[in-house]
């Protein structure tokens, strides 16, 4: 158990992306490049660890939340940042969700993801943990402190 499931405060890679994303007034919320550069690279500071597949369920789980909330420029972006872990996660003997992400990013259930109906499916299947969001997930009601930008 890590501190952020102790504390049940949002994960760190979570406040990273929450910190960098703005609204826009056109596109709805959106994590502009700098950010999402910056958030691949702190990503790949758990490559190699055992932690890495938390974070990367952690970031799934908020551009999921931020599609809700019209972020889909939000999602598309949190979920090729979360691509780049998909041969960390291999190495890691995390295949399933590898694959999972690579699905997402490639598109194949991403358009699902970011379909035309009222609520993004839950597309990344944890299957040894509760069926309760993550711990250090983002909660709905913590998007009010992504910036507005207009």
């Amino acid at each position: 158990m890590d501190n952020n499931e102790k504390t049940n405060t949002p994960h760190p890679l979570v406040q990273e992306a929450v910190g960098a994303m703005v609204m826009d007034p056109t596109e709805g919320i959106v994590l502009p490049a700098p950010g999402a550069e910056k958030l691949k690279k702190s990503l790949a500071q758990y490559f190699g660890r055992r932690d890495l597949r938390n974070a990367v369920v952690a970031l799934v789980s908020l551009a999921a939340r931020a599609f809700d909330h019209g972020g889909k420029k939000a999602a598309e972006t949190l979920v090729k940042v979360c691509g780049t872990a998909t041969e960390a996660l291999r190495k890691l003997k995390e295949a399933g969700l590898a694959m999972q992400v690579s699905a997402l990013e490639a598109g194949r259930k991403f358009a699902k993801f970011v379909g035309e109906t009222s609520k993004a499916p839950n597309t990344i299947v944890n299957h040894t943990a509760p069926k309760a969001s993550p711990p250090g997930t983002l909660r709905a009601h913590q998007l009010g402190a992504i910036h507005h930008r207009g």
